[in-house]
């Protein structure tokens, strides 16, 4: 039999989350009002709030089917993305400028609503790494944001696998055929654990161009840990 305090505890607890709850919901009620649901591209208010844009934005967006990048001589790896590098995707990406997390959250929950990542079996994410004078001057990696809503949708642990070892320009500032040189030597395993020996691994990075940088993490990969199946997913592709 429960004593009378121990109920009465029970009963201004139950009546706290109640509270607790009423005062949630008024506060989320309170921000709709204040900021409604908004196109992140034009502006307009009063959108769907489960959409990212308005009708006529969203109908800007260009998709794109998957390709496939040769890892060694026998395999490949899919790479999935949402669409092509225009707007309305560029300009969430290229926030990552002015360090908008939010931004990038929401890259995140296009990945997943949009591209088959949601059906795809692997055990871990792993964030394409930034070196840490490039995070030290953006605070944060957009990579790692976006792997972190890919993680909470699907139950899987984002890992810190590889590494940047050296500080190369970025890969937009330069022409196509440098590319791939620029990141020859650029990554290195971070992680070395035989529980990751032939484990299946979701590369993620918010940008594709020429995929040179997918090519060679994915590298580093595959010959350190002998993965059963990679395959990578970006928001955007540029060719």
């Amino acid at each position: 039999m429960i004593s009378a305090p121990v109920y009465a505890q029970i009963f201004c607890y139950d009546i706290f989350c109640k509270m607790l709850t009423k005062f949630s919901s008024f506060i989320h009620q309170l921000k709709q009002l204040a900021i409604p649901p908004h196109c992140i591209q034009c502006g307009i208010f009063y959108i769907d709030p489960k959409k990212f844009w308005c009708v006529e934005c969203e109908q800007l967006l260009r998709a794109v089917v998957s390709v496939q990048l040769s890892i060694t001589a026998n395999k490949q790896m899919p790479v999935f993305a949402v669409g092509a590098y225009h707007e309305p995707l560029k300009q969430l990406i290229i926030a990552k400028s002015w360090s908008h997390r939010t931004a990038s959250a929401s890259l995140g929950e296009l990945i997943w609503m949009r591209t088959p990542v949601s059906i795809l079996e692997f055990d871990y994410i792993v964030p394409v790494p930034l070196h840490w004078r490039r995070y030290a001057w953006r605070g944060y990696n957009q990579a790692e944001v976006i792997a972190q809503k890919i993680a909470a949708k699907s139950g899987k642990p984002v890992i810190s696998l590889i590494k940047r070892v050296k500080h190369s320009p970025f890969q937009s500032s330069l022409a196509i055929d440098q590319r791939a040189a620029n990141v020859a030597d650029v990554f290195a395993l971070a992680l070395n654990d035989q529980k990751f020996t032939g484990a299946r691994f979701l590369l993620v990075d918010d940008l594709m161009t020429t995929g040179a940088t997918l090519q060679r993490c994915a590298q580093v990969i595959i010959r350190h840990t002998k993965a059963e199946a990679i395959y990578a997913v970006v928001a955007a592709r540029a060719c």
